[in-house]
């Protein structure tokens, strides 16, 4: 992520509260107080939480086209068994 007025820890920071938490930005900039001792505005939150999306935007773009391109691969080929027991129907008075 580039450099900006906080650094790059704080940017992280602000994008894992947000992303990963989903704090609102009044819930962050308490966090960060809490965190780091920082006094940050509701605005720098927000251009922070801008600066972690644009920098991550390529890579998540990137990722759903491999998403995609698996899925379409697993949907044309035939699937084989997938769970299977080890246990035998002894005892059972259905058919296995």
């Amino acid at each position: 992520m580039p450099k900006g007025e906080f650094g790059v820890s704080i940017e992280a920071t602000v994008g894992y509260l947000s992303g990963k938490f989903g704090l609102s930005q009044p819930e962050t900039q308490q966090a960060l107080g809490g965190l780091f001792g920082l006094e940050i505005g509701l605005g720098s939150v927000s251009r922070l939480e801008n600066q972690v999306s644009a920098a991550l935007e390529d890579i998540v773009k990137k990722l759903r086209l491999k998403l995609k391109i698996v899925a379409a691969s697993i949907s044309t080929k035939q699937v084989g068994v997938r769970y299977a027991s080890d246990f035998g129907c002894e005892g059972r008075r259905q058919n296995c």
